[in-house]
């Protein structure tokens, strides 16, 4: 058996069940462990806070940091690299940080792999329209994130893990 420290989320178990049917097509154990090391050298994730109000509840962001960002309309946009997150920037107002997710994942392409990460937003199949046209493969998933995830994140939350062209 065969242990990989994945570091994010469950869109790397979509990603993970199709290395395994390349196992079942016959290629050898060390063959897949390489193609999964590659993959985890080129992910990215990207994603966006509606609101800190979560970030607050679970200790993570102080009140007044949470008010001001609620009163602002202020929309953190972070990266997850590794299993640590990294504040990428801040917007104001959703529509711009959707914006930002889009230019942050067009600076990637062309992608092999794409996946939509979110929290129940609205804007879930508007923002995979914007961004299948770098993905050519077609290797498209929307991927509600888990649990653990949605508590910190909140209601609304949207992002994009994606494997660049190798």
């Amino acid at each position: 058996m065969v242990v990989i420290g994945t570091y994010l989320l469950r869109a790397y178990l979509l990603w993970a069940y199709l290395l395994r049917a390349s196992a079942a097509e016959g290629q050898s154990a060390q063959e897949i462990l390489a193609l999964v090391e590659d993959i985890k050298s080129r992910v990215r994730v990207y994603a966006m806070l509606d609101t800190l109000e979560y970030m607050r509840r679970s200790g993570r962001v102080s009140w007044a940091r949470a008010k001001a960002a609620q009163i602002l309309r202020i929309k953190p946009i972070v990266e997850v690299l590794l299993g640590k997150v990294h504040n990428v920037g801040q917007v104001r107002t959703r529509r711009r940080a959707i914006e930002r997710l889009v230019e942050l994942v067009r600076a990637h392409a062309p992608l092999e792999r794409l996946a939509i990460l979110h929290t129940y937003a609205p804007e879930v199949d508007d923002l995979c329209e914007r961004l299948i046209d770098l993905c050519p493969s077609m290797q498209t998933f929307t991927v509600a994130v888990t649990t653990i995830i949605g508590a910190h994140v909140g209601p609304r939350g949207l992002g994009v893990a994606v494997v660049t062209a190798g």
